[in-house]
């Protein structure tokens, strides 16, 4: 199998946070030699009330720059949120590339005017979309509404019923669906009639689905479910398909990664 990389919105995600956390110890390293200026200056002039409250404010930066210190080194729930996650996704590859042979080509990190997919797998069986979500959580499922009750690392219940959602506020389903859509239509306008299958693959080894009514995408709770998924399709598409049809994704992902920084989402 043949992985093309279009983008990896997880992995700048976590620089990102990595880079903050940084920035946050540099930022207070600033202001504490700020605070130790301005108190020599107020000692020389001797104003000693300014005196006084300025070395407070030393004593306290100290403090916190050491405590900030100590746990600059370590990374933040949020990056080891974003980092389990993207492992999730690397791992998904790695396991899809093992099974399938060089007739398939996996397309990480589609991006369109409706949402990134996190991966697109296009074979002789078809065109595969799915996203990967790395919950240890149980999962009630009714159309495209996704609630989950949330356990720890060791089993025990840390939260009721939520609904599952994504910053914009969409199920997995339709965090999947709408940019999947999309990709259809743009490839019907170029000629190609084919039908992307959405998959929503819970990778975590304790992730497991409670009860599943109307679901308007396929969930699975492994890699092999996907792939039986492509080995059972009955499409087929010659090899002149999955040139075309991958020419498309690629341009039209790029497309999309070109007016994302100054254009709001259109019609093309």
């Amino acid at each position: 199998m043949h992985i093309v990389t279009l983008s990896d919105h997880p992995g700048a995600m976590l620089a990102d946070a990595v880079s903050s956390r940084h920035r946050g110890t540099a930022g207070q390293e600033a202001a504490l030699n700020e605070a130790l200026r301005s108190r020599d200056q107020a000692l020389a002039e001797r104003r000693w009330l300014t005196w006084l409250r300025l070395t407070l404010a030393v004593w306290r930066g100290k403090r916190e720059l050491a405590t900030q210190r100590l746990f600059s080194g370590h990374s933040t729930g949020r990056e080891e949120s974003i980092r389990a996650g993207h492992d999730a996704e690397q791992q998904v590859a790695q396991k899809l590339g093992r099974a399938l042979n060089g007739d398939w080509v996996l397309f990480c990190g589609y991006r369109n005017r409706r949402g990134e997919i996190d991966g697109l797998l296009l074979g002789p069986g078809g065109l595969f979309a799915y996203e990967v979500k790395y919950h240890n959580a149980t999962m009630y499922i009714s159309g495209d509404d996704w609630q989950s009750e949330k356990f720890d690392k060791y089993g025990n219940l840390v939260s009721g019923r939520t609904p599952m959602r994504d910053k914009g506020g969409r199920s997995p389903s339709v965090q999947l669906n709408e940019p999947a859509v999309a990709l259809t239509d743009w490839l019907r306008k170029r000629g190609q009639q084919v039908a992307i299958t959405p998959v929503v693959l819970l990778t975590h080894e304790r992730a497991r689905v409670a009860s599943i009514r109307n679901p308007t995408v396929q969930v699975e709770t492994s890699v092999q479910g996907l792939l039986r998924l492509a080995g059972q399709s009955p499409a087929t598409l010659s090899a002149r398909q999955r040139a075309e049809i991958g020419q498309i994704i690629r341009d039209d992902h790029h497309h999309h990664e070109q007016r994302r920084p100054t254009s709001r989402p259109g019609r093309r």
